[in-house]
């Protein structure tokens, strides 16, 4: 394929264009603060999701610039076509040993896991989209920041938008310093833990090799190539990486501020090993909740529990401050909720209509009985009756057979 200068004059003008941004990323204070395992799990947990969007607008890519659909087309840019078959083949289909392929996607989750860092929101993002969810849907229902969502929303419209906005986001809207981060990082691990780290290193190797030896120099040919000398896709071009270094600048504020809240409950949880500090409870009434720093594997790091404020236990001769203390300690006893309340007087009337139609009930089937009493009562005194009027009759009878024996 041969580069038109006018194709090479608008890429040398764009990439002018965002240098101010490239250079402000690459100067992060994200990068500076994964130096241990906890910040390390923390930016893995996020970046793990611009792994997963690069790879859609890889697959962007494809389907513009090549056939996927039936019937089957010839591409009608079969250089673009050939360049991102190439991409593809080695992100999705990479052999990193002889006769083993995976994905580099794939990769990243194994190193992950390596690491100790929690797999489960993306995993169950992409169970989500294996089930049918639309992106939007599933990304709503993750337990993650909202900056990685918006991040991921950002990519998912360069991705949908035109060839030129998913070619400059997929080349432009990276940043280069990510592997030697993770190298200085995983050399440290290895020295101060003992363990390998195999996937993850694979992982590093493999990209660095493709991304800078194969896929960016593509990635610079393809975007020439769809935006030839058009003024106005280069406009889209540049308008695309603009807004995915801003997107990707804002993921790592993100990600920089919850490792910063990370390491402040680890400093604090050493803190509070002494005498002196004193927690205030959260809404629990008047005792503290114990509030764990563990780092789980299980939950994502969204959910990790934050530390409670502290505040320097006062002198017993303080009597002022012993008073704020209580005064602030009781403040946070829970009152009953209005509902609660409005609840009460329904509640009072229910009891007291039970009770009395208890009474009721009580009542009449004691009247029943003494009515039943007295018709047994009467039934007795009617069968006495009876029994007398029989008695008189057989006594009348006897006198008259008595009277006619004498007679004879």
């Amino acid at each position: 394929m041969v580069t038109i200068p006018g194709q090479t004059n608008s890429y040398a003008q764009l990439m002018e264009q965002i240098e101010p941004l490239q250079a402000t990323l690459l100067q992060h204070g994200v990068y500076r603060q994964v130096k241990d395992l906890s910040a390390l799990r923390v930016f893995m947990e996020v970046h793990v999701f611009a792994v997963w969007d690069f790879m859609t607008l890889v697959k962007s890519l494809q389907r513009h610039l090549t056939c996927i659909t039936l019937p089957w087309l010839p591409p009608t840019d079969i250089h673009s076509a050939r360049l991102i078959n190439d991409i593809v083949l080695a992100e999705e289909t990479d052999e990193v040993a002889p006769g083993h392929y995976t994905s580099h996607f794939e990769l990243y989750i194994q190193a992950m896991r390596e690491v100790g860092a929690n797999t489960e929101p993306i995993q169950t993002f992409i169970r989500l989209l294996r089930e049918g969810v639309p992106a939007e849907q599933a990304l709503a229902e993750l337990p993650i920041h909202g900056y990685t969502k918006a991040f991921i929303l950002n990519t998912l419209n360069s991705a949908a938008g035109s060839i030129p906005e998913a070619a400059a986001a997929f080349l432009l809207g990276r940043e280069t310093v990510i592997p030697s981060m993770f190298r200085r990082i995983l050399d440290q691990l290895e020295q101060t833990h003992g363990f390998t780290c195999e996937s993850f290193r694979l992982y590093l190797d493999r990209h660095i090799h493709l991304d800078e030896e194969s896929h960016a120099p593509m990635g610079q040919k393809l975007l020439q190539n769809v935006c030839g000398t058009d003024p106005e896709k280069w406009k889209q071009a540049l308008k695309s990486a603009q807004k995915a270094l801003i997107a990707r600048y804002q993921l790592w504020d993100g990600t920089l501020e919850a490792i910063r809240e990370l390491k402040a409950g680890n400093s604090t949880e050493k803190k509070l090993s002494e005498p002196s500090p004193v927690r205030i409870p959260q809404g629990a009434g008047n005792e503290s909740k114990k509030i764990s720093f563990a780092r789980s594997s299980a939950a994502p790091f969204s959910d990790r529990q934050q530390t409670a404020p502290l505040l320097t236990e006062p002198p017993a001769t303080n009597l002022v401050a012993q008073s704020v203390m209580q005064n602030q300690m009781t403040s946070h006893a829970p009152a009953m909720p209005s509902r609660k309340r409005d609840l009460l007087p329904l509640v009072f009337g229910m009891v007291t209509l039970l009770f009395v139609g208890g009474l009721f009930i009580f009542y009449g089937n004691s009247r029943r009985q003494d009515i039943n009493n007295e018709a047994t009562q009467l039934q007795i005194n009617e069968t006495n009756v009876d029994f007398n009027e029989t008695n008189v009759d057989f006594r009348e009878f006897r006198e008259q057979v008595l009277q006619l024996l004498q007679q004879r």
